[in-house]
C-alpha cells in the first residue's frame, strides 16, 4: 500500500514539476535580450560581437562545412581597421571578442539571425524567431528620446544597420542607402526577437 501510495505521490509531482518546467521555458526571455513591451518585440541589449560572430562561423563550418562556412566570414581588412580607427590595437584578444562585429553583409545578417533563431528553439524549447533590427523598431526606439532598460542606445558603439525591407537597410541615425548582398558594411548590428 505504502509503495502504490508513493508511487502515484511521485507522479503527481513529476506531472507537476514538468508542467511547471514547460511553463517556465516556453515563457523565458529569449538570452540577451530586453523586452519592448509597447512593440511587443525582444531587443538585444547591445550589438552582436565579434565572439557572438564566432560562434556563428564555427556551428556552420561543424555543420555544412568549411565551404559553406566561407561564405559568412566578414571583411576581415574592415575589423583590422575598424580596430585600428578605434584604437583598439592595444586590447587582449578576449577584450577584442567583445567588441562589435563589422565588416558583414545583408545576407550574412539574415543567416545569422536564422542560425541564432534555430539554436535558441532547440535550446530552449521555444518559438521565438530573430530578425535584423527593423525601421519601425528603431523610429519608436528614437522617438521623444525612448529609453528602455538594459539596453545600449542604438549606435553608441558603432553606427548600426536597421532593415528597411531584403535589399535596403538605413544607418542609424543616418540616410536611407540601398545594398546589394555583396557590400561590406563598416557597421554593427542587432536582432529583434518575436514569439511565433
Amino acid at each position: 500500500m505504502f509503495k502504490l501510495q508513493l508511487t502515484i505521490t511521485l507522479i503527481i509531482l513529476g506531472f507537476f514539476l514538468s508542467s511547471f518546467i514547460f511553463t517556465h521555458s516556453r515563457n523565458r526571455t529569449p538570452p540577451g535580450t530586453t523586452l519592448v513591451k509597447e512593440v511587443g518585440y525582444w531587443i538585444d541589449k547591445e550589438e552582436i560581437k565579434i565572439a557572438d560572430w564566432q560562434e556563428f562561423y564555427f556551428y556552420i563550418k561543424n555543420a555544412y562545412g568549411v565551404d559553406s562556412a566561407s561564405t559568412i566570414i566578414p571583411d576581415t581588412n574592415l575589423i583590422k581597421k575598424h580596430f585600428y580607427l578605434q584604437s583598439y590595437s592595444g586590447l587582449t584578444l578576449k577584450e577584442k571578442y567583445k567588441l562589435p562585429i563589422v565588416g558583414v553583409t545583408l545576407y550574412q545578417i539574415m543567416l545569422y539571425c536564422k542560425f541564432r533563431t534555430e539554436v535558441v528553439n532547440y535550446k530552449y524549447k521555444s518559438n521565438f524567431e530573430y530578425t535584423p533590427l527593423k525601421i519601425e523598431i528603431f523610429d519608436y526606439l528614437n522617438s521623444k528620446g525612448k529609453k528602455v532598460r538594459n539596453l545600449n542606445p542604438i549606435g553608441s558603439n558603432v553606427p548600426e544597420i536597421v532593415v528597411i525591407s531584403n535589399d535596403s537597410i538605413k544607418i542609424a541615425n543616418q540616410i536611407h542607402r540601398n545594398i546589394n548582398n555583396e557590400d561590406n558594411l563598416f557597421f554593427g548590428f542587432r536582432c529583434i526577437v518575436v514569439k511565433i
